[in-house]
């Protein structure tokens, strides 16, 4: 009965199938990437560490209206002209963040690429951060 009912919906099952392939297919890249995700609770253990490096790539306005102490701003649109003055980063604990966490693993990644050696995302972006109401700072 079950076999017939997926022969009759065929197209349904296909698709289901291709939407939970692209769930796993965006973490399964960041780790092949060398890119880690972290939540709330974790990036704040992680900031504990005073050699670790926040970089924002939000937009200029975004980070204006409110970014998370310390964090270097270098808006996803203009990181590879940026690339030379992160690179003193390198070697560091670096943790990257956009407003949603939508352009942050484009730009993990293409800090990978640049020779960064730990490189991690934070879930949710500036907007989790908040909901969570961690402290940020406004410029």
């Amino acid at each position: 009965m079950f076999i017939e009912f997926v022969k009759q919906q065929w197209m349904l099952f296909l698709m289901l199938g291709v939407i939970i392939f692209l769930l796993f297919l965006d973490p399964a890249k960041r780790r092949v990437a060398g890119v880690s995700s972290l939540n709330q609770t974790d990036a704040l253990r992680l900031l504990q560490k005073e050699s670790t490096q926040v970089i924002d790539v939000s937009e200029e306005s975004d980070f204006k209206a409110g970014h998370i102490s310390g964090a270097v701003s270098s808006p996803s649109s203009k990181l590879d002209k940026d690339i030379d003055r992160l690179s003193k980063y390198k070697d560091r604990e670096v943790m990257v963040v956009c407003r949603t966490g939508q352009r942050s693993g484009k730009a993990a990644a293409a800090l990978r690429k640049a020779g960064f050696t730990n490189v991690h995302l934070l879930d949710g972006g500036m907007v989790g951060w908040m909901k969570e109401n961690l402290p940020v700072e406004k410029t």
